[in-house]
């Protein structure tokens, strides 16, 4: 289910004439091409935060990556108009603070929403476009799940986002099998957040 993300050309136009401008600052002398180049490097670069330790996430919950059923047809799944959202959809511009959890086994997301409360609010499952955005580069230590909110499939199953260990996200279906301690759950980086 890999599908290429598609950039809104005013986005691509952003990116162009700040690029131009880094480069017309290097050519200048104002700015240092390496610190330039260390600051690109470690965007593209950025790997997953160890477990426990905080790190801030932005996103724009307007944005229509951001939105319950936009995340659906981002993945690539067909029919994203029936799949149905059960979780409050946010709106704005947000920034919080989180870290990642392993918890244990688990049976299904009752449990694993019961041993993750205890850090605090759990986060919405539209965090997840801001992880992959923040994490570009997946570090093969287990998946990262959101289980803030579900989505309903079409067939009736309930799933939460993904990010597997590859860096591919998806909408979990639970298994039978339950869910193994290489799991990683995104929590708020205290109970204030």
């Amino acid at each position: 289910m890999t599908t290429q993300k598609v950039v809104a050309d005013e986005v691509l136009g952003r990116f162009a004439r700040q690029q131009h401008d880094w480069f017309e600052r290097v050519r200048k002398g104002s700015l240092d091409p390496e610190k330039v180049a260390r600051a690109v490097h470690a965007i593209i670069d950025a790997q997953y935060p160890d477990d426990g330790v905080e790190f801030e996430l932005t996103l724009n919950f307007d944005a229509p990556e951001a939105d319950p059923i936009g995340m659906v047809r981002g993945d690539g799944y067909g029919e994203p108009e029936k799949w149905r959202f059960t979780g409050a959809k946010l709106y704005g511009i947000h920034t919080k603070r989180f870290k990642l959890v392993r918890v244990g086994y688990c049976c299904g997301p009752d449990e694993v929403r019961e041993r993750i409360a205890g850090y605090g609010p759990i986060p919405e499952g539209q965090w997840r476009e801001a992880f992959k955005a923040a994490f570009p580069k997946p570090d093969g230590n287990g998946p990262v799940g959101f289980a803030g909110s579900s989505w309903v499939y079409p067939n009736g199953y309930a799933g939460f986002p993904i990010v597997y260990s590859d860096g591919l996200s998806c909408f979990f279906r639970w298994a039978d099998g339950g869910l193994g301690g290489d799991w990683r759950w995104l929590v708020p980086a205290s109970k204030a957040s």
